[in-house]
């Protein structure tokens, strides 16, 4: 047990200063750290033990290893594999969570959902306020370009990770601030609440919005024992909260000219923010044999194919469209199974009706739809490590249950 919570610290903890560091040495020193990759490979390579140890994890592996190996083949076959750098680079941020999750999955019977979903929460909260931190200071860095655009990311590199990651531990704190009802979830959620004004990303100025309007119309569907605590967060979010994040969300979006178009109303209905890309996707992937469509063309291939159409230049450029980008590294077949991988805990939860199954609910449609429509979601470990709590905690799903039953026969 021990060990188990010193391995959540490296993970849930540690490791935001090692992205931290990452992200100073990349946007300010100009340099690539390896410290970084070695971090995350050390991870992995504690974590493999866990996967050995249990058959139907380690069977998974295997079976993700051996469609892996087909694709890499026909890679080979069609030329479309010339270098391993990019390749090693997306198979660790694919399976990096997967084997988080193993070390989790293996000592789920020795922990609770509480202490999970807290390493969750902290590190979402702890992403909220070393943006704050730095903000204030003035030392962060800009979420887009340094004369144009609005928002900052810290130091973090990748600001739509950051949001999505965010979103999620948000999530979670708003279930804790409604079930537990106590100061200290009301002042863990301001935070969050700032950050959603700093970043300036679409994604998470919504996606606070979208939260706390559902915070304050879920007491209407769900029976509860709110406390006073809720209610007075609540009356001061309808009241005061909601309007002023509103007006100020509006105020950003009218920095310039950049800013307006990103949140142009009639772009957003459309999923327009990645059309540009998608496009260069569809235009690369129309040459495509069937090969290529059951095996795909590994990262390398496409991200040169999308960008010699995007920019008309011999460069990469990532989609950020994530099903487009999983189909287009991986093929088809093994690109759809990676989407589907948390579609299991999402029907566990939706069988229940629950103030966790609810905002679990919420979590995992928030991640679904901005990989769909604004990427940085599968492919993410910044936002996979919190959703790897999220999908384990499903399984304490019954119990939730079964203690609101008790709920109802005594009230």
């Amino acid at each position: 047990m021990i060990f188990f919570r010193r391995y959540l610290v490296f993970v849930y903890i540690i490791s935001l200063f090692v992205d931290m560091f990452n992200g100073y040495c990349r946007m300010f020193l100009n340099i690539e750290p390896v410290f970084p990759l070695i971090y995350k490979g050390a991870i992995i390579l504690f974590s493999l033990p866990y996967v050995l140890r249990q058959k139907k994890i380690l069977l998974c592996f295997l079976i993700f290893a051996l469609i892996l190996s087909i694709d890499m083949v026909s890679w080979v076959v069609h030329s479309h594999l010339e270098g391993l750098t990019v390749l090693f680079n997306e198979l660790i941020r694919l399976v990096y969570p997967f084997f988080v999750f193993s070390v989790v999955w293996y000592y789920r019977n020795i922990t609770n959902k509480d202490e999970l979903l807290h390493y969750a929460m902290y590190y979402g909260l702890f992403l909220s306020t070393s943006v704050c931190v730095t903000a204030f200071l003035g030392v962060g860095a800009n979420s887009y370009g340094d004369d144009f655009g609005y928002g900052t990311k810290g130091l973090f590199t990748a600001g739509n990770d950051l949001s999505l990651s965010i979103l999620l531990s948000f999530c979670i704190c708003m279930y804790y601030l409604m079930q537990k009802g106590t100061i200290k979830y009301v002042l863990y959620s301001l935070p969050f609440i700032i950050v959603s004004l700093l970043i300036g990303s679409t994604a998470i100025m919504i996606g606070t919005i979208a939260i706390l309007s559902i915070l304050t119309l879920i007491p209407f569907v769900y029976r509860y024992q709110y406390s006073k605590t809720f209610y007075l967060f609540r009356y001061a979010l309808l009241c005061l909260g909601l309007p002023l994040i509103i007006y100020l969300m509006y105020r950003i979006t009218q920095t310039d000219s950049y800013t307006m178009n990103k949140f142009n109303v009639h772009k957003l209905l459309a999923g327009s923010a990645r059309k540009g890309l998608a496009d260069a996707y569809y235009a690369f992937s129309s040459t495509f044999d069937t090969a290529d469509m059951i095996f795909g063309v590994g990262p390398e291939k496409l991200y040169y194919g999308v960008g010699y159409i995007f920019f008309g230049t011999i460069e990469q450029k990532q989609i950020e469209v994530d099903h487009l980008t999983l189909w287009g590294f991986y093929g088809y077949f093994l690109g759809t199974l990676i989407l589907l991988y948390p579609l299991p805990a999402l029907i566990n939860y939706m069988r229940r009706w629950t103030l966790l199954s609810i905002w679990m609910v919420i979590a995992l449609l928030l991640f679904f739809f901005h990989g769909i429509f604004a990427g940085h979601a599968y492919t993410s470990t910044t936002a996979c490590i919190p959703l790897m709590m999220i999908l384990i905690a499903s399984i304490y799903q019954d119990n939730e249950y079964n203690n609101n039953i008790i709920y109802d026969e005594q009230y």
